[in-house]
């Protein structure tokens, strides 16, 4: 089963994705960083085009969990190739509240 852990930065997907110890865990900032190491400098359409790669090269892959985000402010993240890749979507939501006060006492001020 191919899994996806969605919602907002500080939401918790890093806490939780460290909890599972029942099938292989990717995060996916990492595994888009390592098909493209310049991926941060791309254009929309250059990270469209990487996040495209990656789901194909995890559509070969079984049981798994990724985390993952369906936008960056007003750019979606979200691919059609996402939508097809997952048996699941989970989203994690926390209220508004709770995400501005851990983002806000992150030690950088903004989210991870």
């Amino acid at each position: 089963m191919k899994m996806g852990l969605y919602g907002m930065p500080a939401s918790g997907k890093t806490h939780l994705l460290k909890q599972v110890d029942f099938m292989r865990v990717f995060e996916g900032s990492a595994l888009l960083r390592a098909v493209s190491p310049e991926f941060d400098s791309l254009a929309p359409e250059g990270r469209a085009r990487v996040r495209q790669e990656l789901a194909g090269r995890l559509s070969r892959e079984d049981d798994f969990i990724m985390d993952g985000h369906y936008s960056f402010g007003n750019e979606i993240a979200f691919t059609e190739d996402d939508g097809k890749l997952y048996d699941v979507f989970l989203y994690l939501y926390i209220s508004p509240e709770i995400l501005k006060e851990r983002i806000s006492s992150s030690p950088s001020g903004s989210a991870p």
